[in-house]
């Protein structure tokens, strides 16, 4: 129904003017439509969203620009189409949409819309590496999101920013950024809402010791994750647990998991889920000693030009150390050009690590020992590594080590204290199985 701004009575959908007082609707027809293409944007059904924006726009040229309500429907409209532009992977496009959507809404707009649009474009930096500029806009969604009361939407702002502190090595403020997340998230109740807070928990240990918390967490998320009404953010949930069983060997859960996520990735045909749950099956299909999956994954996210750079990095990675175990030197000399040319580029920020990783491996795969060596100590140089990511980077140096240069004593040498690097860190978070296998290579 729609309800006539001047008199309050309630009109049909289809009515032009209210019944009442012939005022025309113009307002409530585009808040309608408003109302349906935010939700269909959030559904991933951007296309019959983009549709009902064309229809709440043409009431606001019938409103016309000098009307006191034009300009905050405007920005909620600019807003929706951000959040559809985001959600198909246009970055630069959603970036643009948002930012003018915020500069309308500041000086004394829709706090709660305002919020919305100020952790998108949070979002759309991060996963672009401008990760200041993106703790800057979570900062401010936070505080508008609390002016407004709405407390799910300041536990998603205030999870991205405990992840951004995971990003800058900074445990403490991150331990603390989780809790306070859980508390908003807590406060609002919903199971929407909770799975933000358990996405941040979860992805917190997943990095950081001890991983039996990411355990825990990882169970209770599974316990609520059928009632998250928000597809996307179910599919986030179950794609955390999902890594978090590949990380402690628990494949068949981790399966079950990661091809659920997959699964409602693709039915909203949200390009940033699908990316990352490609990227996190990369990984099990890996460990589970597929190689064709592993190399099929791997090569498709890399070359998904639609994700985002860093998943695209993460996928990159994967398939230089399938092309350095493989020693496809053919291949993996192209993938180091690319590495060199993002180099030059310097738009990486926190990515830079794991660049420096995929071209240590590429120069495994090339032969050029002494190159892989140096690049890869200096990858570690970094101050935004977790334990996790040094363990792994220690232990995938020491496995090429062995394979390339079994007659080379000092690299011989190099490879055991790697191996010894490693397990004490896989020990430190909590990775046992992990750790017991690296006894097992330090003996072969």
């Amino acid at each position: 129904m729609l309800e006539c701004e001047v008199c309050g009575t309630s009109n049909a959908e289809t009515a032009r003017v209210c019944g009442n007082c012939g005022v025309a609707l113009h307002i409530p027809r585009a808040r309608l439509h408003l109302d349906r293409a935010e939700g269909l944007a959030s559904d991933g059904k951007y296309d019959a969203a983009e549709q009902a924006l064309g229809r709440a726009d043409r009431e606001l040229v019938q409103l016309g620009p000098q009307h006191h309500a034009s300009r905050q429907l405007q920005a909620r409209s600019l807003y929706i189409q951000g959040l559809a532009n985001y959600g198909r992977g246009k970055m630069e496009q959603a970036r643009a949409d948002l930012q003018q959507a915020v500069q309308q809404l500041e000086p004394a707009g829709d706090l709660a819309v305002l919020a919305h649009a100020l952790r998108v474009l949070g979002n759309t930096d991060y996963l672009q590496g401008r990760i200041d500029s993106a703790a800057d806009y979570y900062r401010r969604s936070v505080a508008a999101a609390e002016q407004a009361q709405a407390y799910g939407l300041a536990a998603s702002a205030t999870a991205n920013l405990g992840n951004i502190a995971v990003v800058r090595n900074d445990q403490v403020e991150a331990a603390a950024l989780h809790r306070q997340g859980l508390a908003y998230a807590e406060l609002d109740g919903s199971a929407d809402a909770l799975g933000i807070a358990y996405h941040s928990i979860m992805w917190f240990y997943i990095n950081s010791a001890p991983f039996d918390q990411a355990l825990d967490y990882a169970n209770r998320a599974m316990q609520i994750q059928t009632k998250i009404g928000n597809p996307k953010r179910r599919a986030l949930v179950l794609a955390d647990i999902g890594l978090i069983y590949t990380r402690w060997g628990d494949y068949l859960r981790a399966e079950s998991c990661l091809t659920e996520a997959a699964e409602i990735a693709n039915q909203v045909d949200d390009n940033t889920l699908i990316a990352l749950t490609n990227a996190y099956l990369t990984k099990l299909l890996r460990y589970k000693g597929d190689d064709e999956g592993w190399l099929t994954a791997a090569a498709r996210g890399f070359h998904n030009l639609d994700a985002s750079l860093s998943i695209r990095l993460d996928c990159g990675e994967q398939l230089a150390l399938y092309y350095a175990y493989h020693r496809d030197a053919a291949h993996a000399r192209p993938l180091l050009d690319w590495t060199q040319q993002r180099a030059v580029r310097q738009e990486l920020q926190g990515g830079q690590p794991m660049l420096e990783r995929m071209q240590a491996y590429i120069h495994f795969a090339l032969g050029d020992y002494a190159k892989a060596d140096a690049q890869f100590h200096h990858s570690l140089t970094h101050d935004n590594l977790s334990p996790y990511e040094q363990a792994t980077a220690w232990e995938e140096y020491a496995r090429l080590a062995l394979l390339y240069a079994p007659d080379d004593a000092a690299m011989q040498t190099q490879a055991q204290e790697a191996i010894a690097k490693a397990r004490a860190l896989y020990t430190r978070v909590g990775l046992t199985t992990r750790a017991a296998e690296l006894d097992t290579l330090a003996s072969e």
